[in-house]
């Protein structure tokens, strides 16, 4: 009786491994979309500031 959970005891010890890899994966897969996710909103966001400038200032150089 002893032997079982003797040999019984590694394996789960194993499968609690690969289920803590696991779920440490699912959570940097997530963390990853959502900064990607962050950066190209952010970007987008800029990209529209930058081209509103450029408008004004084509705008005023050209009123001289």
């Amino acid at each position: 009786m002893t032997t079982n959970i003797h040999v019984r005891a590694p394996a789960n010890r194993l499968a609690r491994r690969a289920q803590t890899l696991v779920e440490y994966s699912l959570i940097i897969a997530l963390l990853a979309i959502i900064l990607i996710t962050s950066v190209m909103g952010f970007g987008f966001g800029v990209q529209r500031n930058l081209s509103d400038s450029d408008s004004e200032l084509q705008r005023a150089y050209n009123r001289r």
